[in-house]
């Protein structure tokens, strides 16, 4: 299950059952196809940010109800994940004046591509600075801070599912 906050709203949300059969958590439901019930727990992995607005109407609407209503059909995994970027010489950017909370409207997805291209998983030599400069967060000051205190959480559990 993966829930994008790109602006665009969220895609349908989907997660593999048995053959044949589908769940998707539409609205507030956890609706089975075909009237068939899951033999095991439905995996459903959230991976969002702490201050989108789609991943937190997510986890405080359907999530949360799904969960309260359905606990033992759910196994629930978050993975903090953030379009958060450092400011780099090749990539360059600002975090001048990142608001501490609230989408931040000097926030550059082309500054982003080129620090994933350049330090991301997939890079071959990574800079020197690839890490060491501002941290530029979508969605604010905020955003950063309760992303990393999800993956710290996490981290602290063993990385166990945080529900």
């Amino acid at each position: 299950v993966l829930l994008s906050c790109s602006g665009w709203g969220a895609q349908p949300l989907r997660s593999s059952l048995t053959s044949g059969s589908t769940v998707l958590l539409q609205g507030t439901s956890l609706v089975a196809q075909r009237g068939v019930l899951p033999k095991a727990k439905v995996k459903v992995e959230l991976y969002g940010m702490a201050g989108c607005p789609f991943t937190r109407a997510f986890i405080e609407g359907p999530l949360a109800e799904t969960l309260a209503t359905v606990p033992d059909l759910v196994d629930f995994h978050l993975v903090a994940f953030g379009n958060s970027y450092f400011v780099t010489a090749e990539c360059g950017g600002s975090a001048e004046p990142m608001p501490f909370a609230g989408y931040f409207k000097g926030y550059d997805s082309a500054k982003r591509s080129c620090w994933e291209r350049s330090c991301g998983a997939g890079a071959r030599q990574p800079a020197a600075d690839c890490f060491s400069g501002v941290l530029v967060c979508q969605h604010g000051v905020t955003d950063g801070m309760v992303t990393t205190a999800w993956a710290c959480a996490k981290e602290a559990v063993g990385g166990a599912a945080v529900a």
